[in-house]
Order: C-alpha cells, then sequence, then structure tokens
C-alpha cells in the first residue's frame, strides 16, 4: 500500500494557496480534515510501584501477574508483608513484616495459586521473620519433604527459594518467626547451647551440678530426656524432676523461654527401655 494515497491533504495542495491565506482552497481542506473525525489518542499509563513507608502504611496490594499454572512465565505477588514469586518448581518467598497479619500472607500464596496457610510462632529475638516449613499435614508429608535454601543477599527479613512439586494440589503451613513474649516457650530453640550457658562446660557433668548452675544465673529448671536409640538418631521427652536422677549425665543445656533453660539428660540404664514416640503437638498444631 502506498501511504501517499491515504493523505487527505497533499503538498502539493497547499502549495498552490497564495502564502498567508487561510481561506485558500488548501487550507480549507486542511481545517476539514481536521474537524471532521476526532481521533482519540490514548498515551500508555505508566505507573511505578514504590515500596517507600508510604506504600508500606498504606499496606497496598498489587498483583503483577496471577493465577497462571505451573509452567507459564514467572507468576509474581506483592503486598506490604510479603512478596511471592513462583516458576515452574521453585517458589522465592521475601518476607518483609514478618508482624503482618496472617491475611496477609495468605492472600500472597493465594494469588499464584498455592493453598498455604501461614502462623506466627514464638521464637528468640535472632529468629524473627525465620520461615519454617512448609507442612503439608493433609497428606502426611511435614518438614524436610520440600527443599529450602536462602536467597543471598536479601533486603527482606527472609529471602528464600522453596521446590515445591508441580500442581501440588494440598494444602501447605509456614510458620513465621515472631519475638516470644516473656516466659513463652520458643519454637526451634536456634542453639544446641544455651546463650546464658556458653561459658561453662556442661556435657557430661551431673544434673545436681548443671542444675545448681543453671539456678545460680537466675533461671528456672525444665527437664527433657534424650534416648539415643541409635547413631544420630534419639527420642526426646519432657520430663518432671522427680523423673529425673541427680547422678545422670548431662548432654546439654538449652533455652526453654526467656525464663527457662532445658536440661537435656542422657536417662540412666535403670530408665530403659526407651518410651515409644510420642510426637507432638507439633508447633503447626499449637499456633
Amino acid at each position: 500500500m502506498n501511504l501517499t494515497d491515504l493523505a487527505r491533504v497533499r503538498d502539493e495542495d497547499l502549495s498552490r494557496d497564495p502564502a498567508g491565506l487561510p481561506s485558500g482552497a488548501g487550507a480549507q481542506a486542511l481545517l476539514e480534515a481536521i474537524t471532521a473525525e476526532p481521533v482519540e489518542r490514548r498515551r500508555p499509563v505508566r505507573r511505578r510501584l514504590a515500596w517507600g513507608a508510604g506504600a508500606l502504611a498504606l499496606a497496598a496490594s498489587v498483583v503483577l501477574a496471577a493465577g497462571l499454572p505451573f509452567g507459564d512465565p514467572t507468576t509474581r505477588y506483592a503486598n506490604a508483608a510479603i512478596v511471592v514469586s513462583r516458576y515452574e518448581g521453585q517458589v522465592t518467598i521475601e518476607i518483609r513484616d514478618p508482624l503482618a497479619r496472617p491475611e496477609e500472607f495468605r492472600e500472597a500464596f493465594a494469588a499464584i495459586g498455592l493453598n498455604a496457610e501461614v502462623k506466627q510462632v514464638p521464637v528468640v529475638k535472632e529468629q524473627v521473620g525465620l520461615l519454617m516449613g512448609p507442612v503439608t499435614p493433609d497428606t502426611g508429608h511435614f518438614e524436610g519433604w520440600f527443599s529450602q535454601e536462602p536467597i543471598e543477599p536479601c533486603a527482606a527479613t527472609t529471602c528464600v527459594k522453596i521446590t515445591v512439586p508441580r500442581n501440588f494440589p494440598g494444602r501447605m503451613i509456614f510458620g513465621v518467626g515472631r519475638e516470644a513474649r516473656p516466659g513463652e516457650p520458643y519454637v526451634h530453640p536456634m542453639w544446641h547451647l544455651s546463650r546464658a550457658m556458653k561459658d561453662v562446660e556442661v556435657e557430661g557433668r551431673t544434673v545436681a551440678e548443671v542444675r545448681a548452675e543453671v539456678e545460680r544465673r537466675g533461671f528456672k529448671v525444665g527437664y527433657r530426656l534424650r534416648w539415643r536409640t541409635e547413631k544420630n538418631a534419639y527420642i526426646e521427652q519432657r520430663a518432671t524432676a522427680d523423673q529425673v536422677k541427680d547422678d545422670w549425665k548431662v548432654e546439654t543445656v538449652q533455652d526453654h523461654s526467656s525464663d527457662t533453660l532445658d536440661i537435656v539428660v542422657v536417662p540412666g540404664p535403670e530408665a530403659w527401655p526407651a518410651p515409644s514416640p510420642t510426637p507432638g503437638p507439633h508447633w503447626w498444631e499449637r499456633y
């Protein structure tokens, strides 16, 4: 197609008019062409998403792409609490506000097609924002079924990448660490040895010796019996003071809450056989 055939007014029409005379035939034709059919012109609207204090205060939710199945281009959802991206078998998660309402986390996962619930669980201060799970209790699969790896660098509280089965249909439960209230038991203590006892050698000492040291430092005492069943495997159960002998050996001391330390004890030979495992309630059942 010749584009010149589409022109309503040509240069030669204008060149025949006397200069400066708007009433000439060419000028009149140009005026009629302009006014005859108004043309609606639309400019693309450009929007920018800024994550400054104002955006966080509004807790604005923005769907960048939602509802796409696995295999389609990356699906991404962001609000003031969390950013979730999903592509094929991987989900990346950036936790921006671990203390946000659980509904904000849930809506983000729903936007990318996952039936996921987030529960806030008490942890030591250093673990605030820690992502736990996911667990899938409806299918009998629990922690460790999904692979999880941190993303660095991370500008949010927590950045992780989780690999999930393709088109997973079930319910997932995540935990996000919040700072425990005074006296509230921690979920997943961070240290093998309590920070309060890091300057003391406790392994191999008697229960009576370690208990005296814990009390001297102003803490209450709790007990856990650790039954070693094979190499790197054990059964653990909480115990009361009357179930623990003073001459049994201590394996470690762990943080239980802000005011209580748990002495982890190796049961003496008279305590065997080991009890049957009685797990639970798990953290996803308690909160």
